[in-house]
């Protein structure tokens, strides 16, 4: 793939991006935010995350304990045919890593995901998080 490719796939994909988490968070749906807070994490790390930082990180771990696994394929599959992103998992159990399986497509997400607007709205969610009382945790 030549650079003109790559960069018809890049604005491609930052088009995908705009239009998946256009607005404030707090008008996102459930999925919505846990892909953002997904693709978050995984654009930051080359080698990987681990499915267990990945459940924590996201807020998977809200759905259910007994379902956050499958929360986190769901909303990988989600991705992979919202924003036609595949992702990699090597591994079984909360070891299993996941990244990109692209690495042009990392450092696309990863471009869009430094934005100063969605700093910010990662810094929200985040917060959101953080503020759950410890009775639901």
């Amino acid at each position: 793939m030549n650079e003109e490719d790559n960069g018809i796939v890049a604005a491609a994909l930052t088009a995908l991006l705009d239009d998946r988490f256009a607005g404030h968070p707090y008008t996102w749906d459930y999925n919505t935010k846990c892909s953002f807070l997904l693709l978050d994490c995984l654009c930051r790390e080359e080698f990987g995350v681990l499915q267990e930082h990945l459940i924590v990180n996201c807020g998977f771990w809200l759905v259910a304990p007994g379902y956050a696994n499958d929360a986190l394929r769901a909303t990988k599959i989600s991705l992979n045919k919202r924003l036609e992103l595949q992702f990699i998992g090597v591994g079984n159990g909360d070891t299993r890593v996941h990244l990109f399986a692209s690495t042009q497509h990392r450092l696309v997400v990863e471009r869009f995901m430094a934005r100063g607007t969605h700093v910010l709205n990662r810094e929200y969610l985040l917060r959101s998080l953080e503020s759950i009382p410890n009775q639901y945790l």
